[in-house]
């Protein structure tokens, strides 16, 4: 797949993930990710929750949508395997190298 979002800064203690898919429907949407939790199904998938707050909405798109939750949801995806991947993540307080 090809990414469709990148991650901007928003301050100095902020990154959001921005829709750049131009063919998308929330193009240019940014939204900061807040609290995330997993659900282990079983030993090889989970159901991710999260919260996420919109922080610039240059198109006035609706943004309470099940679409816009799923496309942040891909994009959470993607950045949660490539921390796991690398090996940079925190789990809670906890950092993890």
């Amino acid at each position: 797949m090809s990414k469709f979002y990148d991650m901007v800064p928003v301050d100095d203690e902020h990154w959001a993930i921005e829709i750049t898919d131009t063919d998308s429907d929330y193009f240019g949407i940014q939204a900061i990710m807040g609290k995330v939790s997993a659900e282990v199904i079983d030993e090889d998938q989970a159901k991710l929750s999260y919260v996420f707050d919109v922080v610039n909405n240059p198109h006035d798109i609706d943004i309470n949508t099940v679409g816009l939750y799923n496309i942040l949801g891909e994009a959470l995806e993607d950045i949660l395997y490539d921390a796991f991947d690398s090996g940079e993540y925190r789990l809670g307080d906890k950092v993890e190298s």
